[in-house]
């Protein structure tokens, strides 16, 4: 699945547009439907753009007295790609408000990620991670595959949401700190497979977890891996 995810995100040959309601909506709407919600969405980066922080949130509680879908948090949040700082600020606000998934706590982390709010976007990343592992019934199962469960919704929303590749640098650092070793190779593979590679600092980080959990052996395995630049892989 992640694989096939990667191929489609490296090999579009054009980024999709972006359009209302295209983006995690789980059932069609019908056109009045749709007209609400979009109605809804564009009044709210309104105000989160145009108030004053003092009234904004008040304003929003009164426009969502029910709270935000996930899908809507992302279409919001989509409109704030350029300012990082503001879409935090909204999904701190929207925590209390929203049943978040991995489509939408996806959104903000690329969001942080492009915005270079490095231990913020790690901080969702975990949470993503830990909400993922919450919804899951085997937890053995869980522990295996929950953070490629992360890599593959940032895979599916990374060009809608304008995001640069160090938010992969970013999940395999969150992996690490929570000693999720197999997921951070499997990710490292799956990138250099398509042609990118992480930051040195990343590679020699998962070094280091694999040679001090694992043995020397098994981390230089790693390094020669993670550093060789072969005829096959430059011709990939």
């Amino acid at each position: 699945m992640a694989t096939q995810l990667l191929k489609r995100f490296m090999f579009t040959s054009q980024a999709r547009k972006y359009s209302p309601l295209f983006f995690y909506s789980s059932s069609p709407l019908s056109s009045n439907e749709a007209s609400t919600a979009q109605s809804a969405i564009t009044t709210a980066v309104s105000i989160l753009t145009h108030h004053h922080s003092k009234s904004r949130w008040s304003y929003l509680r009164s426009l969502y007295p029910k709270g935000f879908d996930p899908n809507d948090f992302s279409q919001i949040t989509l409109h704030l790609r350029n300012r990082p700082h503001l879409a935090f600020r909204f999904f701190r606000f929207s925590k209390s408000l929203c049943n978040h998934n991995l489509a939408s706590y996806s959104t903000i982390i690329h969001i942080l990620a492009r915005g270079r709010l490095k231990s913020h976007a790690q901080d969702i990343i975990r949470m993503a991670i830990r909400a993922s592992k919450l919804q899951e019934d085997d937890v053995e199962d869980n522990r295996r595959s929950t953070p490629l469960k992360v890599f593959e919704n940032l895979v599916k929303t990374y060009r809608d949401c304008g995001s640069a590749p160090f938010v992969f640098d970013l999940l395999i650092d969150a992996c690490l700190g929570s000693k999720n070793i197999d997921p951070s190779i499997e990710i490292m593979r799956l990138l250099r497979s398509r042609g990118l590679n992480l930051n040195v600092s990343t590679l020699n980080s998962l070094i280091h977890c694999v040679c001090q959990f694992r043995g020397i052996e098994a981390g230089y395995e790693i390094y020669r891996e993670a550093f060789r630049l072969d005829e096959e892989t430059i011709l990939y």
